[in-house]
């Protein structure tokens, strides 16, 4: 075994004295392909462990590329038949069984997670779909110069500087006080509700709009949408897509179509 092998060996291993540890990741911290094997060999046993979440090497979203082009290519595909002649080569050969059991259970880990994370990478989170799809820049403005549209400009920084209690209180003085209701702040409503973690209140506030009378109102099918992938329902975020594409003048159309066909 290469000697980084032994130290990262008996590191993992928890073998190493206190002077030696510090000694080792004073080292690891000054090379770079000694952390990049220790993160590998690390990752490599907390799957094997069943803490694959916690594997911070295969957590990040850069090996995307390199990963689903490996498994799609020939070598990702004959990667199995060695790994079963691996196999068979250790119930026929008398070489050690330890060695052997390493070998293979280290090339069926690599393979289990290349395997994983192709699936995992091409099958977005609705987190991950949420962050792609929302966009600040879809929430409506209020530009005239009155006293109502003040008080709406004042929801609107708030929100913006996410004091989502200051936000709430103002939506609450706007709803008491207007005489006619804008009904597009039920956007607002029902965005704040969902950063507060409160999904009954946001869907209720996306239904005012809904019902309200205004061209505006299917507005609140994108939103409740995307307020639904938030809390990881995608079962009630595809049906509202569905009504969302039933028709092609609804707001966001086209990008319910993509994000429809992404859930399916």
């Amino acid at each position: 075994m290469h000697n980084s092998d032994h130290h990262i060996e008996r590191y993992l291993s928890g073998d190493m004295t206190t002077q030696e540890k510090k000694k080792f990741l004073q080292e690891v911290k000054n090379d770079a392909a000694l952390k990049e094997a220790l993160e590998l060999e690390d990752g490599l046993r907390k799957h094997l462990k069943g803490d694959f979440e916690t594997a911070k090497l295969f957590q990040q979203s850069s090996y995307k590329k390199e990963l689903s082009n490996f498994i799609s290519s020939p070598d990702g595909r004959f990667s199995k038949i060695k790994i079963k002649e691996a196999q068979d080569l250790y119930f026929k050969s008398k070489v050690s069984k330890t060695k052997w059991v390493r070998i293979i259970t280290t090339s069926a880990a690599i393979l289990m997670i290349l395997f994983g994370l192709f699936y995992m990478f091409t099958q977005p989170s609705s987190e991950n779909l949420y962050a792609q799809y929302y966009d600040p820049t879809d929430l409506p403005s209020f530009t005239q110069r009155t006293d109502k549209t003040n008080k709406l400009s004042a929801i609107t920084q708030s929100f913006k500087d996410e004091q989502w209690l200051k936000t709430q209180e103002e939506i609450d003085v706007y709803l008491n006080s207007a005489t006619q209701i804008n009904p597009l702040v039920y956007i607002y409503q029902g965005l704040t509700s969902t950063e507060q973690g409160n999904l009954p209140d946001a869907i209720s506030a996306y239904e005012r709009l809904e019902n309200a009378e205004t061209i505006d109102a299917s507005r609140a099918f994108w939103f409740k949408a995307l307020t639904y992938l938030k809390f990881n329902n995608k079962e009630k975020a595809t049906e509202v897509l569905q009504t969302i594409t039933q028709d092609q003048n609804n707001y966001k159309y086209r990008e319910a179509v993509i994000l429809l066909n992404k859930l399916q």
